[in-house]
């Protein structure tokens, strides 16, 4: 055998087998391609397949939406359920377009199935529920976050309140999490 019939490629995989079993025991990319479909055949990336690419990089890397293409570019592609092909075309335009059809989605029962399938495929118990909440202050004019509406869908409400650092001259949006008491699951 000749030595140049070898090529020596490195990729990182990093944590994305452990998260892709995860994923994949949840049945996520199908749920995902349920309720957010591609209706147009022509579309490059299909939207189930850039949230996914998008929930991996938020465990993995946690960079800005724009520098998405170079994080998926430092991993093997297929650890994001991408070919080479589709890993060097990823832009944040497809992306942008996976997150605003994200948007459109039934996201209420898209959750919903989430929590079921976690609930099932992994024997957790909901006996037991702990709240967390949190809130975010906001400074400035917000005169369009009342009662607005976005492409049919109420948009967040800042309104003033109660905010965890006692500031009730600022304006906040309160955050809820609810956890199971079996290993602090998030539902």
């Amino acid at each position: 055998m000749k030595p140049q019939a070898f090529e020596l490629r490195t990729q990182r995989l990093g944590p994305l087998p452990l998260v892709n079993h995860y994923l994949d025991r949840l049945g996520l990319a199908d749920l995902l391609e349920w309720f957010v479909p591609t209706p147009d055949r022509r579309t490059r990336l299909p939207y189930h397949v850039g949230l996914g690419i998008l929930l991996r990089s938020i465990l993995t890397e946690r960079k800005p939406l724009y520098r998405l293409g170079e994080v998926v570019e430092t991993f093997a592609p297929e650890g994001f359920g991408l070919t080479e092909e589709q890993a060097h075309g990823l832009t944040d335009d497809a992306m942008g377009r996976a997150l605003d059809h994200l948007f459109d989605a039934d996201r209420g029962s898209l959750l919903t199935e989430i929590v079921l399938a976690a609930v099932e495929r992994f024997d957790l118990s909901l006996e037991e529920l702990h709240n967390d909440s949190t809130t975010v202050k906001f400074t400035g004019q917000y005169k369009e976050a009342k009662s607005r509406s976005l492409r049919g869908k109420k948009a967040p409400f800042i309104t003033y309140g109660y905010s965890k650092d006692h500031r009730h001259d600022l304006k906040q949006l309160l955050f809820i999490l609810t956890s199971i008491q079996d290993g602090g699951v998030p539902v």
